[in-house]
């Protein structure tokens, strides 16, 4: 298996910046829940990417790859996708996922360095 490839971290809200992990429920994977809440085709496209925009409400965004356009593209590899956004619930949200992890940093240290020294009070 290939070794996953991280996006680059959003720079646009740089109060803290971080990673997300999701586990998804037994037999599901990105592209079958994808296609159930975007009503697409999953033997066309394959969801790629998952983005969550959490303001008021989370605004889901998928990007799906066209498999059928990808067969027509040169060699500039490109990726073509389809861009899915919608509006959902905490409650559809959360309803997909097994559990999800993210840890959040300043920025200002590394914190794969840091060694947890819990204080006795």
């Amino acid at each position: 298996m290939q070794k996953p490839q991280l996006p680059p971290s959003e720079t646009r809200y740089d109060d803290l910046v971080g990673v997300v992990s999701i586990n998804l429920k037994e037999g599901e994977n990105l592209n079958l829940i994808a296609s159930r809440i975007a009503i697409y085709d999953p033997e066309r496209f394959e969801a790629v990417a998952l983005r969550v925009y959490i303001q008021q409400q989370p605004i889901v965004t998928l990007y799906a790859l066209d498999k059928q356009m990808q067969d027509r593209t040169g060699e500039d590899g490109k990726l073509l996708v389809h861009k899915f956004k919608m509006e959902m619930s905490f409650e559809e949200l959360f309803s997909m996922f097994r559990n999800f992890n993210f840890t959040v940093t300043t920025g200002q240290y590394n914190i794969e360095q840091m060694e947890v020294i819990n204080l006795s009070h």
